[in-house]
């Protein structure tokens, strides 16, 4: 079980993965995971503000993103690990079931309040 942290409530976790991603993987035209593309967002991408946001972040694995990146980590709802979960639940996502979904389940399941 993982805890939400800065802030973030389970709610409020899921309603912002639902208004900033589409119910798919965000992939760019040749079909590679991206955190954010023009019009989508990968369960990351979901929490990186737009003020801290650089094109240079896609390619990196979470890992990496965190640690290259640690600004990011005041507005990410989860811890790293958790994080991974996520990631690694939308980018095994078929294309064809709405991530959301999956993403909603594994949030109500596998998170708790503070």
């Amino acid at each position: 079980m993982y805890k939400a942290i800065n802030g973030w409530t389970k709610k409020r976790i899921i309603d912002q993965i639902y208004q900033r991603n589409n119910g798919f993987a965000s992939r760019n035209k040749w079909g590679e995971c991206l955190y954010r593309n023009e019009n989508n967002a990968c369960p990351i991408g979901c929490f990186i503000p737009d003020k801290v946001y650089h094109e240079n972040m896609e390619g990196q694995n979470v890992t990496s993103l965190l640690n290259e990146w640690p600004v990011i980590t005041d507005f990410m709802p989860l811890p790293g690990d958790a994080l991974l979960e996520l990631q690694e639940l939308h980018d095994n996502n078929n294309d064809h079931d709405d991530v959301r979904l999956a993403l909603k389940t594994w949030i109500e399941t596998n998170v708790e309040e503070i």
